[in-house]
């Protein structure tokens, strides 16, 4: 018998998601989607932020960066930045606990959700799940 693909249709875009509950860096979440034909979510609406965030829960990578250029965030799809939903004094690339002014601090350069609902925050590279996505096959 076939295998159930284990990935969720939106069926707003018509894309599939699959949550992976395994830590790892940003980086390496990235390369993990990668290997598997998908990405790192990205979000590109109100709609889709929200059908993301109930199936993670929070507290998981998104697919956006700023490591190039500090404050200009890029998609790993290379998509067009159009919709954000920062969490309230977000992005500010402070370092834990968002103590800001705080001297050694490791820079925020990736996403992630929030502790609020379904709103973001960056975050150094800690390791946290993540969500994969495929574009309709």
């Amino acid at each position: 018998t076939p295998t159930r693909d284990p990935r969720i249709t939106n069926p707003q875009n018509q894309h599939l998601y699959l949550y992976v509950n395994k830590d790892k860096v940003w980086h390496d979440a990235r390369d993990y989607c990668a290997a598997r034909g998908g990405h790192l979510v990205t979000i590109d609406s109100a709609s889709e932020n929200d059908f993301v965030f109930r199936l993670t829960g929070g507290n998981t990578w998104l697919g956006a960066t700023d490591e190039v250029l500090e404050g200009a965030w890029v998609w790993v799809t290379g998509e067009t930045w159009g919709y954000s939903n920062w969490d309230e004094g977000e992005p500010n690339n402070c370092c834990p606990p968002e103590n800001c002014g705080a001297t050694g601090c490791t820079p925020e350069h990736y996403l992630t959700f929030s502790d609020s609902p379904a709103t973001w925050n960056d975050v150094p590279n800690l390791t946290m799940r993540f969500m994969c996505e495929w574009e309709t096959e």
